[in-house]
């Protein structure tokens, strides 16, 4: 599907071919019959060119050094690294001085405060908000340490006779009584809604177990 700028673009290409052919024509009865914006017209009959398809003048990095700036961060990303807006902007700084002439370091620039964003939506990235996790569970989720937690695991089962079926899986969750999900609601205003209910601070501790079957 076309977009609304190619539309008006192709709008502005009659118009313009319109006011060749009837040079009693003017500019504002033309965009008025065209239905384009009357100014762009005039700039257009005047020979300004259109911005569409033209590379814009302000791009600071070659189509291979933009590439080379997505595998960083892509590399990044494989590995499980937080990629923030500074380790990108770090790295175009780089290229800048990188490609500047020996001892003109201090010359090359750097990029603007908001480079990176646009770059972000040039080549389809987004931001996501960063959780934190606890350094012990991120430890525990690491692909080689878990191999090797199971290997000492089979030999123990082995050892000591353990079969598949003796092995519980076992998690533990805690609740406030008289507090549960049906006290959600749907309203359109932005303000807090409280449920008034009874005073109780007793918890409860709800264990699941699961085992492969016999």
């Amino acid at each position: 599907m076309a977009s609304n700028s190619t539309i008006i673009e192709c709008r502005i290409q009659e118009a313009l071919e319109y006011l060749q052919e009837n040079s009693e024509a003017t500019v504002t009865q033309v965009a008025r019959d065209f239905r384009v914006p009357r100014t762009r017209l005039y700039a257009r009959s005047r020979g300004v060119p259109s911005k569409i398809g033209h590379q814009p003048t302000n791009i600071r990095f070659t189509d291979a050094e933009e590439i080379a700036l997505c595998r960083y961060i892509d590399r990044l990303d494989m590995v499980n690294l937080a990629v923030r807006k500074e380790f990108v902007r770090d790295a175009a700084n780089l290229i800048l001085q990188a490609r500047a002439p020996d001892g003109a370091e201090a010359e090359a620039g750097v990029v603007g405060k908001n480079w990176v964003a646009r770059f972000i939506r040039r080549h389809g990235y987004y931001y996501v908000p960063q959780k934190v996790l606890d350094a012990e569970r991120q430890y525990s989720e690491n692909k080689e340490v878990a191999i090797i937690w199971f290997s000492k695991l089979e030999a123990i089962c082995a050892k000591e006779g353990i079969l598949p079926e003796d092995i519980w899986n076992m998690d533990e969750t805690g609740f406030q009584i008289g507090v549960g999900k049906d006290q959600l609601i749907i309203i359109k205003r932005k303000r807090a809604r409280y449920l008034g209910i009874p005073t109780n601070r007793e918890l409860a501790i709800a264990i699941k177990a699961i085992s492969t079957p016999r």
